[in-house]
């Protein structure tokens, strides 16, 4: 499973590649792979922000000792 780290790691990794001699193309795809696999950790870091809260929320709401499903 992708990790936001793992993304964010990807990221790293192609504009790492940039300093290299390459072609102007492959220049623009890299900085677009980059774009996007920070985009990917951002949502996925806010996702799993958002169930960490929705989790503690219902938790709070049972005053029970278990997590309450949401099911939709």
């Amino acid at each position: 499973m992708k990790t936001p780290n793992r993304y964010r790691e990807n990221a790293k990794r192609c504009r790492q590649l940039l300093d290299r001699p390459v072609a102007p193309e492959l220049k623009i795809q890299l900085r677009l792979w980059a774009a996007e696999f920070d985009y990917m950790a951002t949502r996925l870091s806010a996702e799993r922000k958002r169930r960490r809260e929705r989790n503690t929320h219902d938790h709070r709401k049972t005053g029970s000792g278990r997590l309450r499903l949401n099911r939709r």
